[in-house]
């Protein structure tokens, strides 16, 4: 069952100028920044900036079990983009489109993630990530 939609993520062309919008004339408060990813908060969800994206929303949904949810999507007439795989931030992901085309990832939020911090990922994050289950982190590699 998906339980919640945990973030989306915006493409932008510019990840600084795009910051600075969403701080200065928003005024969200900005929850992490790396080389090429920022996020925010706004209530419990969190709402992120990805200059790699190719252009397309990601719409991250939580679910129990990934792999449960893919299968029973799956009989449903799901058509997805990839299957259960493990990532190497320390999550499980599969991704499906909807009939129009839109994204969606299913993360397993509930499970606590591995320790993250432990990996070596680019430059991208470890300065204060708490890797517990009520925090998400996605990260690009470049």
């Amino acid at each position: 069952m998906i339980e919640k939609i945990e973030n989306i993520t915006f493409p932008v062309r510019d990840l600084k100028k795009a910051v600075g919008f969403y701080e200065k004339v928003l005024g969200l408060k900005k929850r992490d920044e790396w080389s090429n990813y920022a996020a925010f908060n706004i209530g419990d969800m969190m709402p992120g900036l990805d200059p790699e994206s190719k252009g397309e929303l990601g719409i991250f949904l939580r679910v129990a079990d990934v792999d449960k949810e893919y299968r029973t999507l799956k009989e449903k007439g799901v058509q997805f983009v990839s299957e259960p795989k493990d990532q190497y931030w320390g999550g499980r992901t599969a991704t499906f489109r909807d009939p129009d085309g839109n994204e969606f990832i299913l993360v397993p939020i509930k499970n606590r993630f591995h320790n993250v911090c432990a990996k070596k990922i680019s430059d991208v994050f470890c300065r204060g990530a708490k890797a517990d289950s009520s925090y998400f982190v996605r990260v690009i590699t470049l």
